[in-house]
């Protein structure tokens, strides 16, 4: 009986360890995925609340850094970057800012004017209504930020808060 157990134990093992081998596998395959299909700015949709039409990357305006924010309003860091970018908004004059949630519109509605995001015509609050951010840009966790240059190329990926002159530096480049 006890070598049936030992047996049984050293097959779990090896069984567990082929599972997460085939799970970096492919969780490296995905990333691997990801990393090429946003080398430069890719095809999106998403509903821009203030004009209540669709939005995608057919209306960015050509050779102009594109800042995509992918943000919660009740998610601290997001609420942070959004005041230091709506303060500093200046230094973001020469680019698009795209800011993505997958939260309603009226609920974006209220956190754009409480920021007066409305105010500035380079800034977008698109609604994620068919959660497509992530399939498009990877796992993001709030807020994730990707700047594009202005020929379209990937320059940056901050995963969580970013430092204004960081966000400042790379999209002025």
């Amino acid at each position: 009986m006890k070598i049936i157990i030992k047996y049984f134990v050293i097959l779990l093992i090896i069984l567990l360890t082929v599972y997460m081998l085939i799970k970096i596998f492919f969780h490296i395959q995905y990333e691997n995925d990801i990393n090429k299909k946003i080398k430069t700015i890719p095809d999106f949709e998403f509903f821009e609340i203030l004009v209540e039409r669709n939005f995608s990357n057919k209306h960015l305006k050509e050779g102009v850094p594109v800042l995509f924010i992918y943000l919660n309003t009740e998610c601290e860091f997001c609420v942070d970057e959004t005041q230091i970018i709506s303060e500093n908004i200046e230094g973001f004059r020469n680019c698009q800012i795209l800011m993505v949630s997958i939260e309603k519109p009226e609920i974006l509605i209220s956190y754009a004017e409480q920021y007066r995001l409305f105010d500035f015509d380079n800034l977008f609050i698109l609604y994620d209504k068919d959660l497509k951010f992530e399939q498009i840009f990877g796992d993001s966790p709030f807020p994730s930020s990707f700047i594009f240059g202005k020929r379209g190329e990937l320059i940056k990926i901050f995963k969580g808060k970013a430092k204004i002159n960081e966000l400042l530096k790379y999209v002025n480049e």
